[in-house]
């Protein structure tokens, strides 16, 4: 089975989490730049939640922005390029299998994952993070976009 990070792996979602954490600021009245955030994509939300929020809030708002991910990211999100391709030659029997054998992401926390698990580890330079971290963080191959995959 092959496993796939979602935010700049599978979904090109910087729109639409700026636009998520735009709305948390209004409802918030606190000043988050979604810029900044989606400079650092790849830490669980918890972490960029940190840096704006005390920590007593951190689990409200992590639960409130993930209502309104649904209201605004995903309507303003796309596709990455090559993304309905590389799910594609993923499917079949290997889905049918009980583990994942391979994990692409764009992050090197995916990349410590799926080193963890055993998975072979496919890093993809769309996110923040360079090929050489990818390959410092345990990425067995790296690729540069997702057209690369089915191959």
């Amino acid at each position: 089975m092959v496993g796939f990070d979602l935010d700049l792996t599978l979904l090109d979602a910087r729109a639409g989490i700026r636009a998520t954490f735009a709305a948390l600021s209004a409802e918030t009245g606190v000043a988050v730049d979604g810029d900044a955030v989606v400079g650092r994509l790849g830490p669980p939300l918890e972490t960029e939640l940190a840096s704006w929020f005390p920590a007593a809030q951190i689990p409200a708002q992590a639960d409130r922005y993930r209502q309104l991910y649904a209201v605004h990211a995903i309507p303003a999100s796309a596709p990455m390029p090559g993304a309905a391709r590389a799910v594609a030659a993923a499917k079949g029997t290997a889905l049918l299998e009980q583990h994942v054998d391979i994990f692409v992401g764009d992050h090197v926390g995916d990349m410590i994952g799926a080193r963890a698990g055993g998975a072979h580890a496919v890093g993809l330079t769309t996110g923040p993070c360079s090929a050489d971290e990818l390959r410092a963080a345990g990425a067995d191959t790296v690729l540069t976009h997702l057209d690369e995959f089915p191959a």
